[in-house]
């Protein structure tokens, strides 16, 4: 089991893809993506251009998630639970190319807008740009304790995308 950490810095409800009860990243972080396994987890902080819309203490998370199942785009596109996650443009087609796997997960927590404060015993996740995977052992079980503290009933979506808030 492996934590990664990234920046999320376009969240307009594409990458991640919160909804139907599943989250989905599939056309961003594809260095990222190449590496991530099932019950690996993830977390996204927001980025800077969100800053400005901020109100607890810099920077919030996005989301966070265990990866459930890792697939590849050809099941993604044709598989009818992933219906709304999919997209069809120029950039998505192009994030196809890089790596052929998308991280899928049914055990999330996303806030999006929602402002979830990075607790000060996680401040080792947060990164410049691309991605961190390595962490202490005490971090990730600092994350894991933090990310189970959540009940079932707190999880899933929470929030709107930031990019929602224009």
């Amino acid at each position: 089991m492996t934590l990664y950490s990234y920046v999320v810095e376009h969240d307009n409800g594409y990458a991640p893809n919160p909804s139907n009860g599943i989250c989905t990243l599939a056309y961003c972080k594809y260095p990222m993506r190449r590496y991530v396994g099932e019950n690996d987890y993830v977390v996204g902080l927001a980025g800077a251009r969100y800053k400005r819309h901020v109100t607890v203490e810099w920077p919030p998370v996005v989301y966070a998630m265990r990866v459930t199942q890792v697939c590849g785009f050809e099941e993604f596109e044709s598989d009818p639970r992933y219906t709304g996650h999919v997209q069809y443009d120029e950039n998505a087609e192009e994030e196809k190319t890089k790596t052929n796997r998308v991280l899928v997960s049914t055990d999330f927590i996303y806030w999006g807008d929602y402002e979830e404060p990075l607790p000060p015993e996680l401040r080792d996740l947060r990164v410049g740009r691309n991605y961190k995977c390595h962490f202490a052992p005490e971090v990730v079980e600092a994350f894991i304790k933090w990310f189970n503290g959540f009940p079932q009933g707190q999880r899933g979506e929470r929030g709107v995308p930031f990019g929602w808030k224009g």
